[in-house]
């Protein structure tokens, strides 16, 4: 260092004086900082929203196939039988004969599916929803089905291709006919909920020893013949 950069201060009138410029200065400081706000200000919380795994309004173009649209949030729709198309922002299959599974890998096993199911006043009917799938002959449906009588919903678990019901209810579901309602699908590890509401009208079924844990593939099948008509779906979306 130079020493003439250096600042001895031998007099104690000097290093007096000294010490009142740097008081001074940090006086000035001071009344500075006092004008501004307080940095621990509370600042508005923002709520943030849900975190998608999987989410898709299916907002597209009429008669987009289903495998050709791109979806919100997800990897897109893989189809089995490329008959599912957007019809008035919703999927749905329009021709008369076919079956269509569309499914989209979540990524995650566990949570909530919410899907809006629009079902036809007809007096047969079905629509499926599938979750923690593997294929067609090893996956889990919540079904809402119309054979004749009255409508019914059941959670069906599908092994080797053979069905097991594991939760039905038919009494009482006449609501569910040609209106619009929401499907919610708990899951947590191996306990299952899943609840169908329209309007004030809403049903329940549980399972708690489900199996396939692991699987995270989701979607919906779609099926039609010269008596069954198939609903849309609308809204489909799992969240954490």
């Amino acid at each position: 260092m130079n020493p003439r950069s250096r600042i001895i201060l031998t007099n104690p009138i000097q290093r007096k004086g000294w010490r009142s410029k740097l008081l001074n200065r940090r006086r000035g400081v001071l009344a500075l900082w006092g004008g501004l706000a307080p940095l621990t200000q509370t600042m508005p919380v923002v709520a943030s929203g849900p975190t998608y795994y999987l989410h898709d309004t299916f907002t597209d173009t009429n008669s987009t196939s289903l495998s050709a649209h791109t979806m919100d949030t997800g990897p897109g729709w893989s189809s089995s039988g490329s008959a599912a198309i957007i019809n008035s922002n919703r999927a749905d299959i329009t021709s008369t004969g076919v079956v269509d599974r569309l499914t989209a890998n979540a990524g995650h096993a566990d949570g909530t599916l919410m899907v809006d199911c629009v079902i036809p006043n007809e007096t047969t009917y079905y629509q499926g929803i599938l979750f923690r799938s593997i294929d067609a002959n090893n996956e889990w449906r919540f079904v809402v089905e119309r054979d004749g009588a009255g409508p019914y919903v059941a959670m069906v678990e599908f092994q080797t291709g053979a069905q097991t019901v594991r939760a039905t209810e038919a009494t009482g579901l006449s609501w569910i006919t040609g209106a619009t309602g929401t499907a919610t699908i708990t899951l947590a590890g191996t306990s299952i909920s899943c609840t169908y509401t329209s309007g004030a009208n809403t049903v329940t079924l549980t399972y708690s020893s489900a199996q396939w844990q692991t699987e995270t593939y989701f979607g919906f099948y779609q099926y039609t013949n010269t008596s069954y008509k198939s609903g849309q779906i609308d809204n489909f979306s799992l969240v954490q």
